[in-house]
């Protein structure tokens, strides 16, 4: 009862933020913060945290890889000839095994430029890229890294190494 109280409240916070506390949108606001809820309350059995300084560290990241991506399509079509070699790849995340972080895992793939989650086959992703010869696992592999962080996952336990 506690935890979905404070889920209410929390999630009712984040939709005044978001809506700038315009009580017009309540009308889809109540509803939406409930469903919040009950999603939470749902994945009771889950064990993950967000890390604050995983979350200060991503948005550098994220930030960063954003500003590189979007200049490198730029410059991709500013060329004559635009140059890519599209395609497809497989990539299957080694840290992220809990549904909450691997979800945000894949919405972030699909957010950085050059990149689309193309489907999800069992545990690997089909991703489709601009550029098949670009380092497009590498820079997966630091993304999911970031994505391990942000929830407090040690992937230097699971793998003796930092990217």
């Amino acid at each position: 009862m506690r935890r979905g109280v404070t889920l209410l409240i929390g999630y009712a916070f984040l939709w005044c933020v978001l809506t700038g506390g315009n009580a017009a949108s309540w009308g889809v606001g109540a509803p939406t913060v409930f469903a919040a809820a009950a999603v939470g309350l749902a994945q009771r059995g889950t064990h993950w945290r967000l890390s604050l300084k995983g979350a200060a560290r991503f948005a550098a990241y994220f930030l960063a890889e954003s500003f590189k991506g979007g200049l490198d399509v730029a410059a991709r079509i500013m060329q004559p000839r635009v140059r890519t070699a599209a395609g497809l790849i497989d990539y299957e995340p080694s840290l992220l095994h809990e549904p909450p972080a691997r979800d945000f895992f894949v919405l972030c793939v699909s957010l950085l430029p050059g990149t689309l989650v193309a489907s999800i086959e069992k545990h690997v992703l089909v991703v489709h890229v601009l550029d098949v010869n670009a380092p497009v696992r590498e820079e997966l592999a630091r993304l999911e890294w970031a994505v391990a962080r942000l929830f407090g996952i040690d992937a230097e336990a699971e793998h003796g190494e930092v990217l």
